[in-house]
């Protein structure tokens, strides 16, 4: 708010001074707004584990639920090809 009147009072008096205060709160918010562009995605991947008794009998499956949160999307796609289902949270 105080960077958008800063601005708006300089040019409605057409001063030019100050303009390195304004440099500088215009780079602070470009870093702010870069910083968070690159959140990371939470993802629920699900997976049939085979159980099995110990002398390797199947007993049956069961699903196997894991949640995690990640900016790359090539682990989520290492998972579907390890045979999972993600779906995003």
């Amino acid at each position: 708010m105080s960077f958008t009147i800063s601005f708006y009072y300089l040019w409605k008096n057409q001063q030019p001074i100050d303009n390195l205060i304004i440099m500088k709160k215009f780079v602070l918010i470009a870093v702010l707004a870069i910083s968070f562009s690159g959140c990371s995605t939470c993802y629920e991947c699900s997976t049939d584990v085979l159980l099995t008794n110990d002398t390797g009998d199947s007993l049956g499956t069961s699903e196997n639920v894991e949640e995690f949160c990640t900016a790359d999307g090539q682990e989520v796609e290492n998972r579907e090809d390890d045979g999972a289902t993600c779906r995003v949270q």
